[in-house]
């Protein structure tokens, strides 16, 4: 064993990294203690390489860490949590990294409403010294993968000094087994399909359950609620409706509550800040050829880090 446990928050602080091990994977929070959309697509990733992955928890990264660990491949998850002047040393020192964003690192909030209401004033966070250090990480990286094109393209309007970097928009990415389970469910016959729509009903402010609620109520349409519960229940309970609506309060850059109810059949109501709304492979597609759209994509990955 390598790590101990943080007093405050009972995380793993890994010490060191295996010499068997040639990539890092960093990341705030991973799938064993954390399933959000955000750790399930970086576990289903990390899946994807050919080689043995270390897991590092972006709090662990140290200085004397980093540089005994020059030679590895490292990525990037969120890292939200890297200790001060630690992301200098990547870019500085020309480690081979790569980085997945899944929101809007530039702004210290991750997101631009939230930094509106947070502050009262409107982002300028890529003119202060936080948006500068994510630019100089970013300029660093060999590529830069995203959840979606709009994402991406929103994220270079911010920083165009990014836009000559390679790109790849790679997507939420989902593992066999959920994929399994999401056919299973939609080819089971289901006569008591509910003909309203689902909504969530829990989640931070971005997901916008209140603002869903007053809409709907605004425009009569019937709806319920899923209540939260555990991963699997959650994807049956929602394979039981005709439609599912998704309102977001801020841009949500690859939501995989869509992905997965457009994977179960069902019919999508969402705004505009589904950043994903109406790209062709979502909307274009039957479920099946989805499936299939989205394993490829996803096993695109590995591929994408051994060609520079």
């Amino acid at each position: 064993m390598n790590y101990q446990r943080n007093l405050f928050n009972n995380l793993p602080i890994e010490y060191s990294v295996p010499k068997r091990f040639k990539y890092v994977f960093v990341s705030d929070f991973f799938s064993s203690e954390v399933l959000g959309g955000a750790e399930l697509t970086s576990e289903a990733l990390m899946k994807t390489i050919q080689a043995p992955v270390f897991k590092m928890h972006s709090l662990s990264l140290t200085k004397d860490l980093v540089n005994k660990n020059l030679d590895k491949i490292w990525i990037f998850g969120n890292y939200t949590q890297v200790p001060a002047g630690i992301l200098d040393l990547f870019s500085d020192n020309k480690i081979e990294y790569y980085i997945v964003e899944y929101d809007f690192k530039f702004c210290k909030y991750r997101a631009m409403r939230a930094h509106l209401m947070a502050t009262g004033k409107q982002c300028d966070c890529v003119e202060q010294e936080h948006g500068k250090e994510i630019e100089k990480f970013c300029l660093g990286a060999k590529k830069m993968f995203w959840m979606s094109e709009r994402q991406k393209n929103i994220f270079l309007e911010k920083l165009p000094s990014l836009k000559d970097k390679t790109h790849v928009v790679q997507l939420s990415a989902f593992s066999d087994e959920t994929l399994q389970l999401l056919n299973t469910l939609r080819n089971t016959p289901n006569l008591n399909k509910k003909k309203i729509t689902a909504i969530l009903s829990g989640g931070s402010w971005i997901k916008g359950i209140k603002e869903t609620i007053v809409e709907l109520n605004m425009k009569g349409v019937p709806f319920e609620q899923i209540p939260q519960m555990e991963y699997s229940k959650f994807l049956e309970t929602l394979s039981n409706y005709d439609t599912f609506t998704f309102y977001p309060a801020d841009f949500d850059t690859c939501p995989r509550v869509v992905i997965e109810a457009a994977l179960l059949g069902c019919k999508l109501n969402l705004n505009d800040n589904v950043l994903i709304k109406n790209d062709l492979w979502l909307v274009d597609n039957l479920p099946e050829e989805l499936e299939l759209f989205l394993k490829r994509t996803r096993d695109s990955f590995y591929s994408h880090l051994i060609s520079l």
